[in-house]
């Protein structure tokens, strides 16, 4: 499984001294921030992350599974946090567009 958002760590207000002319519209950097899936359902996830997140935050949440031709690609909103002993963060997104109850269910089941 992996999150992709935006964390304190990636930086978009440096400069460079130049503006360069063929620049395009790119998202802002990404980092991987899933550590541990704790809880799925078809509307959202609860799981472990490394950093934390701006609540509310859009993320991208990409999970694999076993028997599974492509991973599933969900966009999300971070609900809510709460920072864990380890300095790890406990959160929970939901997602924007619902899980189909097959795809839910292929990846809830036990292989």
């Amino acid at each position: 499984m992996c999150l992709r958002g935006k964390c304190g760590l990636c930086s978009t207000g440096e400069q460079h001294g130049h503006i360069r002319r063929n620049q395009t519209n790119k998202p802002p950097p990404v980092a991987a921030l899933a550590v541990q899936l704790l809880d799925l359902s078809d509307t959202g996830v609860r799981l472990i992350v490394s950093h934390a997140l701006d609540v509310p935050a859009e993320v991208e949440i990409i999970i694999g599974g076993y028997g599974m031709k492509q991973p599933l690609k969900r966009m999300g909103t971070v609900r809510w946090q709460v920072k864990m002993e380890n300095g790890s963060y406990c959160a929970g997104i939901e997602f924007q567009k619902y899980l189909p109850y097959r795809d839910w269910q292929n990846l809830a089941s036990p292989s």
